[in-house]
């Protein structure tokens, strides 16, 4: 139908090199896939101090995803896309707590900075923050009542039903 072949995973990366970039932020991992594989490479990420120091804040592109190709006036359109910014917490926070640590001082910039990234990017047809379509929920301490959802105790903001329609442009990456 349409060409050239877009990957959205390198696309929705390079958008997450651009909100490190934009936020000065020394460590920025970006992880995409299904739970389980997110689960085993964190725990990989244990193994060593180095990599320890990585993990977060995170920015998790969850699979499966659709892109929908009906249209030659554009590439195709991702709908229902699921990304979550993930940050360390521990246990015993309250909510105040965690509101303060963790979401507004981590979390929420680097959510403005991922939507704003989002719009600025050559690929997608959306090009201000108000035509970028999604919900945001905030999960404190998630996996709260599914003993632990990764191994690491862990605040986050989940954007769910993120639309994007991606141009019908040479990737970026």
């Amino acid at each position: 139908m349409n060409n050239p072949e877009y990957i959205l995973v390198d696309e929705i990366g390079t958008v997450v090199t651009a909100v490190k970039t934009a936020l000065s932020l020394s460590v920025l991992n970006y992880q995409y896939g299904y739970h389980t594989e997110l689960k085993e490479t964190l725990a990989a990420y244990n193994k060593t101090a180095t990599y320890a120091a990585k993990k977060f804040p995170l920015i998790w592109l969850a699979q499966p995803f659709t892109i929908t190709r009906d249209s030659f006036a554009y590439f195709g359109t991702a709908t229902n896309l699921e990304i979550f910014i993930i940050n360390e917490s521990k246990q015993d926070k309250k909510a105040t707590e965690r509101m303060t640590d963790n979401f507004k001082a981590v979390i929420y910039p680097i959510y403005r900075e991922l939507i704003k990234q989002l719009a600025k990017s050559k690929v997608f047809q959306e090009s201000t923050v108000a035509e970028i379509e999604h919900k945001l929920t905030d999960r404190y301490y998630w996996g709260e009542d599914q003993k632990k959802i990764l191994y690491d105790v862990f605040d986050c903001s989940h954007i769910s039903g993120l639309k994007l329609t991606i141009k019908n442009y040479k990737n970026c990456s």
